[in-house]
């Protein structure tokens, strides 16, 4: 397992988290998702590559299809934003290599909140110009007509 985060003391907490439960073969990457998506080491090298909601989906497909290996899967979790965000980014997801494969609503426990799993097949490679340098991803997302 892989774990990627950008900031350092996110970085020593989950150091902290696989220690204390022990997981072994656990890589924790300090970095950003278009940096490492850029390296051959880790580009379209992972079957799964799961997300939190940090950012709107096209923003979040830029950071994980470059990933995630074809046949591979991108797992997103959302909000209740996630029908119109869906709705409008078909064509990035399509864009760059993924597909739609299945939305899942859960509950949180003991709330009344409501999440969406949302999953999307990589069917093909991504265009080698994405994921775009730090920062444009989220300040410009990707939007096609």
């Amino acid at each position: 397992m892989v774990l990627l985060e950008a900031r350092g003391n996110r970085v020593m907490f989950l150091n902290d988290v696989v220690d204390s439960l022990e997981l072994k073969d656990t890589k924790i990457i300090k970095d950003r998702a278009e940096n490492i998506g850029k390296m051959a080491e880790y580009r379209e090298n992972f079957h799964i590559v799961l997300s939190r909601a940090v950012a709107p989906l096209a923003v979040l497909c830029e950071y994980c299809l470059p990933l995630c290996k074809v046949k591979g899967a991108m797992i997103a979790f959302k909000g209740s934003s996630y029908c119109q965000e869906l709705s409008s980014n078909n064509k990035v997801i399509e864009k760059l290599g993924g597909l739609l494969e299945s939305v899942n609503m859960i509950k949180i426990p003991y709330s009344n909140h409501v999440r969406y799993i949302i999953v999307i097949r990589k069917i093909s490679s991504t265009p080698e110009n994405y994921p775009r340098k730090n920062g444009i991803p989220q300040k410009r997302p990707l939007y096609f007509e």
